[in-house]
């Protein structure tokens, strides 16, 4: 009686194995194609965002977007740091803000000032504008 017993166990251990191998084959399978054919959808870019402020060691504050930028607003209590990135997916940059407000965040780099508005994103150099596009916040 208990080797029957244990031969039953012995094949469903060896079937729940062949079904996991399986399963393993089937999603490695897929995340081939997902390199070859990428799908770009809305879940992907929530995942992204929830990573951009974790990996630098806070919450998110603000997301915004505009025609060719994604601009976040991270930090632990306060807000405390400007991400911007291409949506492209060529530059991106992380500054500590140098001021906020409410409904309005300032990164500088150097001669280059980073102006998140409720409405606009504005960038200058130098005093000299070189991007103003509209942006749409996302709490």
């Amino acid at each position: 009686m208990l080797r029957g017993i244990t031969e039953y166990n012995y094949q469903r251990v060896f079937r729940q194995i062949g079904v996991g191998f399986g399963v393993s084959l089937c999603l490695l399978a897929i995340a081939e194609i997902a390199k070859i054919n990428p799908v770009k959808a809305n879940n992907i870019i929530i995942a992204q965002e929830a990573s951009v402020c974790e990996s630098s060691g806070g919450s998110q504050f603000v997301s915004a977007e505009t025609k060719n930028y994604l601009v976040y607003i991270c930090g632990g209590d306060n807000p405390n740091t400007y991400v911007g990135m291409a949506k492209n997916g060529g530059n991106s940059i992380s500054l500590p803000l140098q001021s906020y407000s409410r409904d309005r965040f300032v990164a500088v780099n150097g001669d280059t000032r980073y102006t998140l508005t409720r409405t606009e994103l504005i960038v200058t150099q130098n005093g000299r504008v070189i991007v103003r596009q509209r942006a749409q916040w996302k709490r």
